[in-house]
């Protein structure tokens, strides 16, 4: 229940930002426009973290592809709020075992975040929800920042090239929230 307190918490805090009010649109979905692979070139250190799904690497700061249908089928939900950074609106995709939070980008949409939501997902390091901090310090180092982002709440981010991920873990140290984004 907490990891889904956290992760709400998080996806509230990405699209209400600015001020402005998550829309769902559906019709998005229907005229074709859905969430699609994102296109990343083998990792290097300098290139940042990245999410392997279903064989497809998700990078933040990468741009939309056509195949997202094909890959992870239609989200189960469309959200879009204006962006706080860019002309446009952010759109947020909720697909069964994560979201991806995309932005306007000089080529279309690019992917500002991507939250892990099941159990099901494994790091390219090897971390899934509800493994100890210990495991994740293991696989990310320890040059990462934290803060008490609650009582019984720790948040760690780990920072590599343009991109971050932060993970929340509850009183016991298990890791209840996954996030990645552009730094």
């Amino acid at each position: 229940m907490k990891k889904w307190i956290a992760l709400l918490a998080l996806t509230a805090l990405l699209l209400t930002a600015c001020g402005a009010t998550p829309v769902s649109v559906p019709e998005k979905e229907a005229a074709g426009t859905t969430a699609a692979a994102f296109a990343a070139p083998a990792p290097t250190a300098a290139d940042g973290y990245a999410l392997e799904i279903g064989g497809v690497r998700l990078a933040p700061g990468a741009a939309l592809t056509d195949t997202a249908d094909a890959l992870f089928g239609a989200p189960q939900d469309v959200q879009t709020a204006p962006s706080c950074i860019h002309d446009g609106d952010d759109t947020l995709y909720t697909y069964a075992d994560f979201e991806l939070v995309t932005s306007p980008g000089a080529s279309g949409e690019t992917v500002t975040s991507i939250a892990v939501l099941s159990e099901a997902i494994t790091t390219e390091e090897g971390i899934r929800l509800g493994d100890g901090i210990e495991a994740a310090l293991a696989a990310y180092g320890e040059e990462y920042s934290e803060a008490e982002s609650a009582p019984d709440f720790g948040r760690y981010v780990f920072v590599r090239g343009a991109t971050s991920i932060t993970m929340m873990t509850d009183g016991s140290g298990a890791v209840t929230a996954i996030a990645y984004a552009v730094h």
